[in-house]
């Protein structure tokens, strides 16, 4: 017996088992057709060990963080769903419900996979967004822009206080439009930037965020109330809880002039 024929007979792991097992579950659970009894050796199949539990924890988590964003169509989904469960229709054996949902899961997720390598799922939901090796201007009611880098996010919160862009992902040019009575606001994770002049640089990165003052001054503000001020040409890291010293940088982002065509955000 050659090798391939022998990895193809050996029999599966303890956490292989648990991990078919697990979607075998999944697919049941979630297929609105259970019966009390199932429910209860479920509850009695998690609770056998730490690798049941393990296994169950991993598949339902894959799945739920990568469809969280598309849980807006669950109507429609749910609609086609109860059109398959209508009386009469034939329930498959439990091995054989595992195997459709294993290829199932594995169909969805390599699809969400490929969309997420084009535009991040979570950013199909922002305001503006832009897709891979993208870049977009977009042109604010007030008349200002935002330059998005690529795979970058934001929402627009403009009310009758101030001028506020929620920078979710990636990197903004901001080219602000004077108005003293609603100051501009670029917020992250980590922090927001005030705008006093008419141009800022904002990055979303892990764990940190940059800005950069393109003209006169920025204020830079930490979740935790932590302040910097930036002058022109100058620029910062910031953390939740911490905000680095203002370092000058030797060159400026070039704003774009109008190559690029702008999209009107309304």
């Amino acid at each position: 017996m050659d090798s391939a024929s022998a990895a193809a007979g050996a029999p599966a792991s303890p956490a292989e088992r648990a991990q078919e097992e697990a979607i075998d579950w999944m697919v049941l659970l979630r297929s609105g057709d259970v019966s009390a009894d199932e429910h209860a050796d479920f509850e009695q199949w998690l609770a056998a060990n730490a690798e049941h539990r393990t296994a169950w924890a991993h598949v339902s988590g894959r799945l739920d963080d990568t469809f969280q964003p598309l849980r807006s169509n669950e109507a429609q989904a749910g609609a086609a769903h109860h059109a398959l469960l209508q009386p009469g229709a034939k329930r498959p054996p439990a091995r054989r419900r595992g195997r459709t949902g294993l290829l199932a899961i594995t169909t969805l997720l390599c699809s969400a996979w490929l969309a997420e390598q084009y535009t991040p799922l979570l950013e199909l939901t922002a305001d503006l967004h832009t897709a891979t090796g993208e870049e977009r201007v977009f042109a604010l009611p007030d008349g200002s822009t935002v330059t998005l880098g690529a795979r970058s996010a934001a929402d627009i919160v403009f009310d009758g206080h101030e001028r506020r862009v929620r920078l979710r992902a990636g990197e903004l040019i901001a080219t602000v439009a004077p108005d003293t009575a609603h100051p501009f606001v670029v917020e992250t994770h980590e922090g927001q930037v005030r705008v006093r002049g008419t141009g800022v640089v904002v990055r979303q990165e892990a764990q940190r965020s940059f800005a950069q003052a393109l003209d006169e001054d920025a204020t830079v503000t930490t979740r935790q109330g932590e302040r910097a001020i930036l002058h022109q040409g100058e620029a910062i890291y910031f953390e939740q809880l911490h905000v680095a010293q203002p370092r000058p940088r030797p060159a400026e982002p070039k704003r774009p002039s109008s190559p690029l065509p702008v999209k009107n955000f309304s």
